[in-house]
């Protein structure tokens, strides 16, 4: 495989491709609450091109080889200046993933009897521009008696997916991920190994005898977000291992990425996407439904009372 660069920055309507200008880039990605963070720096733009990058517009960074590259940030500008360093002019673009933005969409609805925790969840990211990416839930209860949300999607999600259906909900990059508390994704595809971009054996940084964490450098990997599994073959590490957090970057002499990881075998996690993490902690699993009819919606289907998704 020949290891050509190649990056898109699409922002204010305008694309700029690594082909014909210099991008730098830093993004940080983690499975906190937090949205990803990314910087972009762009080199030697004319005055009028940086005038037409505004904050709130949308942007999109795009990035990996020749012939493999997929999306590592797509948000809104936060931030954008341009200043002069020696002979070059550097226009820096501070982006934040727009998946908060969704989250926070306030949803109205009052479902029918026989409506599934599935059905429910589909309606909120549909609802929300958010597209659902895996439905694996533990228990898709069914509402015999009806059911009515009125809150924040991200509430709604966290109401249904982790308080009713005893499952675990991400979101990233515009992509739900609702799944068991123990399931992992099978199918992302991505084995490290020094002939697929592994530049040196892992190297452990904590952990005991139960679960391992090791620091990992590769070629940039534009698949690699946290909470996806991954397949190392190394010296130091082998099997299947869960991504905690990390960064993507490129520069004049790396086009990279560093994450930290923990052995798959000795913990459950959900399946790959998702540092926007709705809610929930796994440690506090919610009780099991005793009749999933105890969730009602109002008989007047006006709003109930507390949390995102109100009384049902």
């Amino acid at each position: 495989m020949k290891w050509i660069r190649a990056t898109t920055v699409t922002v204010g309507g305008q694309v700029f491709p690594y082909q014909g200008y210099e991008i730098h880039f830093q993004v940080s990605f983690d499975d906190t609450e937090d949205p990803d963070q990314g910087q972009i720096k762009i080199y030697n733009l004319t005055p009028d091109t940086e005038n037409n990058i505004e904050v709130g517009d949308h942007c999109i960074l795009e990035s990996g080889y020749e012939g493999d590259t997929g999306t590592l940030l797509e948000g809104l500008v936060t931030d954008v200046h341009a200043e002069a360093d020696g002979t070059e002019r550097i226009c820096t673009i501070e982006v934040t993933d727009g998946t908060e933005q969704s989250l926070n969409k306030q949803i109205t609805k009052t479902f029918d009897p026989g409506t599934t925790a599935s059905e429910v969840a589909e309606f909120i990211a549909s609802e929300a521009g958010l597209e659902m990416v895996d439905m694996r839930l533990e228990d898709d209860v069914e509402y015999k008696r009806g059911y009515h949300i009125d809150g924040k999607a991200r509430e709604c999600l966290k109401d249904v997916v982790v308080n009713d259906a005893k499952s675990k909900c991400h979101v990233k990059h515009g992509g739900v991920y609702c799944v068991g508390w123990f399931d992992i994704s099978d199918n992302t595809g991505i084995t490290l190994t020094k002939d697929t971009g592994l530049i040196e054996s892992p190297t452990r940084i904590s952990g005991d005898h139960i679960i391992r964490s090791y620091e990992v450098d590769c070629l940039l990997e534009h698949r690699i977000r946290a909470g996806m599994d991954i397949v190392v073959n190394s010296e130091t590490a082998n099997g299947r291992f869960i991504i905690k957090k990390g960064t993507h970057k490129s520069d004049r002499s790396d086009h990279v990425t560093n994450f930290e990881m923990i052995d798959a075998s000795a913990t459950g996690t959900g399946p790959g996407g998702a540092p926007v993490d709705v809610g929930g902690d796994k440690d506090k699993l919610p009780d099991r439904l005793t009749d999933p009819s105890d969730k009602l919606a109002p008989p007047d289907g006006g709003p109930g009372g507390g949390g995102g998704g109100g009384a049902r």
